[in-house]
């Protein structure tokens, strides 16, 4: 849930590629992941509506939503709206999960696999319109700014129910290690089962796409070395989410017997294993970029004269 609403990182990636934007929340759909501090601005329904059919209609502009097209399946998720119909009662776009059959009896399709919603006011959560295009900042400063996160919101904390950062990773071993599982009723056991195969994939993608822009970022002298090895172990990571799929039965399989594998106890230390391995491999990580940030400004003159 916390990705979903993640808007300081929306704001980052307009500003890596100098684009100016607005975020609007619907004033319907205020949940607790949205604090005082958050960016933007609240609406209701019928300005949200507005200000949307206008990007498109007056600046030829997509917008980007955080909608939730089906009442039956996950929570709302980020996409991006190019176009309405009949003065905006429908909308179409694209997002990810559009296909998941539970959206059947909502949803329908434009010939070039774009949605059709109607109605959609009511689960859009936000919206962000689009600004105008300014001045990219230097590569160097999204690298600075980059590494600055990964040290800021790696770190562990705990809040309320919420372990973040590092912390998450303990959390997580506890309640796959706790031996009270092998006794818990099936519907609960098939619930936890689901969460951590959610929490694998989250993670997977998150550290993919880190090793990822890691490798292929513009590397400096002085840097080059903890930024790759940086990505060598968020790209572990990544493999390391796979295994622990794995060990319960995979994601895509038959949830028929996985149950019985959670309930053993030598499969859960097995997973409880690749857990803190990640975890090592992840402050490791973390290690190397403040390592990268200290050098980022490191060049020829600085060893010419010392």
């Amino acid at each position: 849930m916390l990705i979903r609403h993640d808007f300081d990182a929306v704001g980052n990636a307009f500003w890596a590629k100098g684009y100016g934007h607005e975020i609007l929340y619907n004033e319907g759909c205020k949940n607790s992941y949205w604090e005082k501090g958050d960016p933007g601005s609240f609406v209701n329904e019928q300005e949200l509506r507005q200000r949307l059919l206008q990007s498109i209609h007056d600046k030829e502009r997509p917008v980007i939503a955080l909608l939730k097209l089906t009442e039956d399946w996950g929570g709302s998720e980020w996409g991006i709206i190019t176009g309405y119909d009949d003065f905006g009662d429908v909308i179409t776009g694209w997002q990810p999960f559009q296909y998941m059959p539970e959206g059947k009896d909502r949803l329908q399709f434009e010939p070039n696999g774009y949605f059709r919603i109607k109605g959609w006011e009511k689960t859009t959560h936000a919206i962000v319109i689009v600004g105008d295009k300014g001045g990219v900042p230097p590569e160097e400063e999204v690298s600075k700014r980059v590494f600055e996160h990964a040290l800021k919101y790696s770190q562990g904390s705990i809040k309320g129910p919420e372990s973040m950062g590092f912390e998450a990773y303990d959390a997580w071993a506890r309640a796959i290690g706790d031996e009270s599982v092998a006794n818990i009723d099936d519907k609960i056991l098939v619930g936890k089962l689901g969460y951590h195969r959610s929490f694998i994939g989250h993670l997977a993608a998150q550290k993919w796409y880190s090793s990822d822009y890691l490798h292929n970022m513009k590397h400096k002298g002085w840097n080059v070395s903890d930024v790759l090895r940086a990505s060598a172990n968020y790209a572990k990571i990544h493999e390391l989410m796979w295994d622990c799929w794995l060990v319960f039965g995979g994601y895509w399989r038959d949830m028929g017997e996985a149950p019985a594998k959670f309930r053993d106890e030598k499969a859960r230390q097995k997973a409880v294993s690749i857990i803190r391995e990640a975890k090592e491999l992840d402050q490791d990580a973390v290690s190397h970029l403040g390592s990268a940030l200290q050098n980022l400004s490191k060049t020829h003159q600085y060893y010419l004269s010392k």
